[in-house]
């Protein structure tokens, strides 16, 4: 609970208004918020109640976790839908300047055990690309294959970071020969640069950052506290700050690390519909102040 309020700190700072989903301890996925689903759109111009969230949909029969996230979406003015296949949100969907990568792997487990421990298994269908592009109004979306078990979702092990998140920063390791191909040869149109991450800076979950820029336009990364000097050398190179915060709770977990915690709403420009009193309360209930 500490380094969550660590993190909340550096969002404030940087200017996040945070809402944050009410504790349950008998559904800890709550806590991974990256795995709640996905904006169809973050317009800065385009009101709250006109904009879609993608619910996302477990493998799992159980979909208690998916549902409460759906209720606190649309308490906030949101619209919500979801697809009938199993789809796990921007966990699996890489924004990398104007395309977005869909990531999916062999689901032909419910349940897997990694070191001992139980861990995610793959959490998006591939015939779930059609589906996502209609709803992102037939944008661009391309599919790359996961084959490393340790990195269940696209979100552990690729990221879009710099300005219109143009800059790739992946474990290349963590997808198939296809895919490994399209990075390496520079294939990917939508990135400029291709920042292949060390298995050190992987293990760590580095691929899971998230990015923030702030009203001046400085893009911030968040990542976890402990990745090489190297690595943060090269993300400061195109000219991104990266913001260090410890997370060795979530990490020993095999959980992630920043991004698995969060999921971005967006600029929220609210018209009557969404200032309404039920709306403006239900907010403020879940708002999280950082000291």
């Amino acid at each position: 609970m500490m380094q969550w309020q660590s993190l909340a700190k550096v969002l404030a700072r940087l200017g996040l208004d945070i809402l944050a989903m009410p504790a349950d301890k008998k559904r800890p996925a709550l806590a991974l918020a990256g795995e709640a689903g996905m904006m169809t759109s973050h317009s800065p111009d385009e009101a709250v109640a006109d904009r879609t969230f993608i619910r996302a949909t477990p493998v799992a029969p159980d979909h208690g976790a998916c549902l409460e996230f759906e209720r606190v979406v649309r308490g906030i003015g949101y619209q919500v839908t979801a697809i009938d296949l199993p789809f796990a949100g921007d966990a699996d969907v890489i924004h990398c300047g104007h395309e977005h990568i869909l990531t999916w792997g062999e689901a032909e487990a419910t349940e897997r055990r990694l070191l001992g421990r139980n861990t995610p298994t793959y959490g998006t269908n591939r015939a779930s690309r059609e589906r996502i592009s209609a709803l992102l109004d037939n944008e661009r979306v391309v599919e790359m294959q996961l084959i490393d078990p340790r990195y269940p979702r696209g979100s552990l092990c690729a990221c879009g970071l710099g300005p219109g998140h143009r800059v790739l920063m992946v474990n290349v390791n963590a997808f198939d020969d296809d895919a490994r191909r399209l990075i390496l040869a520079g294939k990917i149109k939508a990135a400029d640069y291709i920042i292949p991450l060390a298995d050190k800076d992987a293990a760590m979950y580095a691929a899971n950052s998230f990015q923030v820029t702030d009203r001046n336009g400085r893009h911030h990364l968040i990542v976890p506290e402990g990745i090489s000097d190297e690595l943060l050398a090269r993300i400061e190179g195109v000219g991104v700050r990266p913001v260090p915060v410890q997370l060795s709770e979530w990490i020993k977990k095999d959980h992630g690390s920043v991004k698995a915690l969060l999921c971005d709403l967006g600029w929220m420009c609210d018209d009557r519909r969404t200032q309404a009193p039920e709306v403006v309360e239900f907010r403020k209930s879940i708002r999280v102040s950082p000291g």
